[in-house]
């Protein structure tokens, strides 16, 4: 059976990288349009047109994701914070942030090199927040006068490391300034752990080309703003922290460095898709 899907793959291969570059050109086209009117496309059809280029691209690359925690996922704002391992993660976070109907609408932090990456133009389309992290005093500026998540009504999403940590054995340092977000928007913070999407690109990985890329996505529990509130961003940040490297490190201990290879030791249960509702 493995090598029926495998051969229809392969014969639909070509035609979806076709779909793909035709779908990147229609997303340029109407960023374009987007930056010259932001009223010119209801926020609905933005996120539905990008999740179509995304789900494409990471089907070409045979990428599967499977996820435990989101399908319970608070459906008010809150700050996402996610460790960050390959350049892939934006892209699984964003279908799993669309994927369920519970979540709301989302915003992602970026750093500002990542406007000469192939998605730019999908994310701008998505009013992600590109920051120069060298230029901390204006970073603050951005966390403490410009995001307005109430009155926005979408999370935020960022990678709490500040950026990619390429040892895939243990997390990077956390980045505590980030968090002034949840405090001066007092919404919850919500831990996202990721793994597996470095072995896409590994070397022992990338010769298996006939095998799916399995990638696993943990929905930690949120902090109230209850929690948190009397605490230093210090402290905030060292308790995240605990709890994503331990979960990280359950997710390593049984997958090691090549990656997930049977999600079922991973988790117990797994979500099931509640796709919001698209639009034809």
């Amino acid at each position: 059976m493995k090598y029926i899907k495998l051969f229809f793959f392969y014969l639909i291969l070509p035609l979806a990288v076709l779909l793909f570059f035709y779908r990147v050109w229609r997303i340029k086209s109407k960023a374009k349009k987007y930056v010259i009117d932001p009223n010119v496309f209801t926020m609905e059809d933005r996120y539905y047109w990008v999740y179509k280029l995304i789900k494409l691209g990471l089907f070409i690359k045979r990428i599967k994701i499977d996820s435990s925690g989101f399908q319970q996922g608070i459906s008010k704002p809150s700050l996402y914070v996610a460790n960050h391992k390959s350049n892939l993660d934006p892209l699984i976070i964003y279908i799993l942030m669309y994927k369920y109907r519970n979540l709301p609408f989302f915003r992602f932090i970026s750093k500002i090199e990542n406007k000469r990456s192939f998605y730019y133009q999908a994310f701008q389309l998505v009013d992600t927040i590109f920051i120069d992290r060298s230029d901390i005093r204006n970073i603050l500026k951005i966390y403490d006068e410009e995001i307005k998540m109430n009155s926005d009504q979408r999370s935020i999403v960022l990678f709490i490391e500040g950026k990619r940590i390429f040892d895939v054995s243990k997390l990077g340092d956390f980045m505590p300034g980030s968090l002034r977000i949840a405090y001066n928007n007092h919404v919850p913070v919500i831990p996202l752990v990721l793994y597996g999407a470095h072995s896409s690109s590994s070397g022992d990985e990338s010769k298996a080309k006939n095998k799916y890329h399995h990638v696993v996505a943990t929905y930690l529990k949120p902090i109230k703003p209850s929690q948190f509130i009397s605490l230093s961003t210090t402290n905030l940040v060292n308790q995240i922290y605990d709890v994503m490297n331990n979960e990280y490190q359950r997710i390593y201990k049984i997958c090691g460095n090549d990656g997930v290879k049977d999600v079922n030791r991973v988790y117990q249960e797994v979500d099931k898709l509640t796709y919001r509702d698209m639009q034809k």
